[in-house]
């Protein structure tokens, strides 16, 4: 056993130590004994043939993967109840019956096995001896297979301890990899976001300063307007696309579903892109290929499904270029399809395309702008609705098709009969007879929300703080009340909570919470206070005075 073990110490292969093993073995006893291991697969219960140098290569493959049992020859019976298992005579022994003729085919009269122990008396294998006469095993050989088995089992333990330490190692190398991609994606995200957000907001404060400060004409004052209204636009979209991949990625983004004509919905995204694709002389053409009814989905998420695709599109699409919108029916599901003729994607990038802190170019010089989030929050958005989004594209210079896949509700095939979607913007546009109490800390966002409301009729009074607020509500008696959350003294969530404890008609005052805290936390929070509504800043004009009108019918 001295050479097994140097060879165990030198580090060698697990078969050679084996061979090494059952070769001394034979070596050290009669002529007529051939020894064998078996190791022991625990999750398929079978016993795989390792080591049997003497014994015919035709019996060694015919009993490699023995399942093992309480009957099952002297190895199999040996490995199932965890103890040696002596077989004098095969030609007349049970367990044998099915192996017999083999067995004696080759010579082989007698078996002797015993399982190999691990250091907790796990069965790892067996150690066997095969007799070419019917006899018992020798007291000596009994000896020296306890030392060659006891033998084997470090080495076999030792074996497995590697394997297990490679794979951890394994783990390791591949989890820092994946943290340093990571850390790096992230850090160039950060530098994309920071340089993002800088250049809208440069061409914002420049231009507030200059209309302040400088004596401009009209047409420079009508640009400037147009420049800070594009500009905060685009800043806004930005931040709602890292506040919505944040809620998506964990898990608190939630769906407010309802019946949506999706043909209006695709038209008002691609009318609010129209004039960016005109400027780059892009044509941006929409075609419904089946009539749909109502499909349930949430309406605002669709919306940004839409405006994500087809900006990203013209994002990569040169001037004079051309994208093409369907809708069409597919297998049961609704298929929104978003085609252009411009830059593509790279085959060696097309499977990271949905990836969050991923460009194909995010270096410095970089040709086009954007956090690389808005298909990253796409996919999140579609599988929310539980569709599915895939991205195509023949190569650079060739192009890219995107196809998202909407479960289909029966009767959405159904064309519905509905308003023009501009007749209803102008119903929920009068907030005539309407009073609203709106309270803000910030004077610039109580002066925009005054002046929003006031151009669609409504009468509105303000207070700068939680505490004007109570002052001011009895005798303003207001329908609606809209109120910021953070703010000094007395947040809104306890001026909200200090209304629905009076004893008047206001305790029931419909109330929304207007606020920078655009979490779903945040929503939940303010909800679970008894605010009706959360709205997030920046709020739209149209999204403002829809909310108030809403609140208004809840109160009548």
């Amino acid at each position: 056993m001295r050479r097994a073990f140097g060879l165990i110490t030198e580090g060698a292969p697990l078969q050679q130590v084996l061979e090494g093993i059952t070769a001394a073995v034979e070596h050290y006893s009669v002529t007529g004994i051939y020894a064998s291991i078996n190791l022991l697969d625990g999750e398929a219960r079978t016993l795989r043939h390792v080591a049997a140098p003497s014994l015919p290569d035709e019996y060694n493959a015919a009993i490699d993967g023995l399942a093992i049992g309480p009957e099952v020859g002297s190895c199999g019976t040996a490995a199932y109840h965890n103890r040696s298992i002596v077989v004098t005579d095969i030609a007349t022994d049970p367990r044998w019956a099915p192996f017999k003729d083999l067995a004696l085919a080759h010579g082989l009269r007698a078996c002797w096995s015993t399982p190999i122990p691990s250091q907790n008396g796990d069965v790892l294998g067996t150690f066997a001896l095969y007799y070419d006469e019917p006899k018992a095993p020798e007291p000596d050989e009994e000896r020296l297979v306890a030392i060659a088995s006891r033998t084997a089992a470090i080495a076999i333990e030792r074996q497995r301890a590697q394997e297990q330490m490679q794979l951890l190692l394994e783990r390791e190398r591949r989890a820092r990899e994946e943290a340093e991609g990571a850390n790096l994606a992230k850090d160039e995200f950060l530098a994309v976001v920071s340089h993002e957000l800088r250049n809208p907001l440069s061409s914002i404060l420049g231009w507030a300063r200059l209309l302040q400060e400088a004596d401009l004409d009209e047409e420079s004052r009508s640009r400037g307007l147009a420049t800070i209204e594009r500009n905060a636009e685009n800043q806004s979209q930005l931040i709602a696309d890292v506040l919505d991949f944040s809620r998506a990625a964990t898990g608190s983004l939630r769906l407010a579903p309802e019946p949506v004509l999706l043909d209006k919905l695709i038209e008002k995204a691609l009318d609010s892109l129209r004039p960016l694709a005109r400027a780059d002389g892009i044509s941006l053409d929409f075609v419904a290929r089946a009539p749909l009814g109502p499909v349930s989905c949430d309406r605002e998420r669709i919306y940004q499904v839409v405006y994500n695709l087809v900006s990203n599109a013209i994002k990569f699409t040169p001037d004079g270029g051309r994208i093409d919108v369907e809708l069409a029916l597919e297998g049961g599901q609704v298929v929104i399809q978003v085609r252009d003729d411009g830059e593509g994607i790279a085959e060696d990038f097309l499977p990271y395309v949905f990836d969050r802190f991923r460009q194909a170019d995010s270096s410095s010089s970089r040709s086009y702008s954007g956090l690389g989030l808005g298909l990253a929050v796409v996919k999140s958005l579609v599988e929310l609705h539980g569709g599915s989004v895939a991205a195509a594209s023949a190569g650079i210079g060739q192009g890219a098709t995107f196809r998202v896949r909407l479960p289909l509700e029966p009767g959405s095939t159904e064309v519905a009969a509905e308003r023009p979607l501009e007749r209803v913007l102008d119903d929920e546009q009068d907030l005539s007879g309407i009073r609203v109490l709106v309270v803000d800390d910030q004077p610039d966002a109580l002066d925009l929300f005054q002046t929003i409301l006031e151009r669609a009729g409504a009468d509105v009074n303000t207070a700068e703080s939680a505490a004007d607020a109570l002052k001011t509500i009895g005798e303003a008696r207001p329908h609606v009340l809209l109120s910021d959350i953070a703010m000094p003294g007395m947040s809104g969530l306890d001026l909200l909570r200090r209304v629905r404890a009076r004893t008047d008609s206001l305790a029931s005052l419909p109330a929304a919470a207007v606020s920078a805290h655009a979490r779903e936390r945040d929503r939940h929070g303010a909800l679970a206070s008894g605010y009706d509504l959360h709205l997030s800043k920046p709020v739209e004009p149209d999204e403002l005075i829809r909310a108030v009108k809403s609140l208004a019918r809840q109160g009548r």
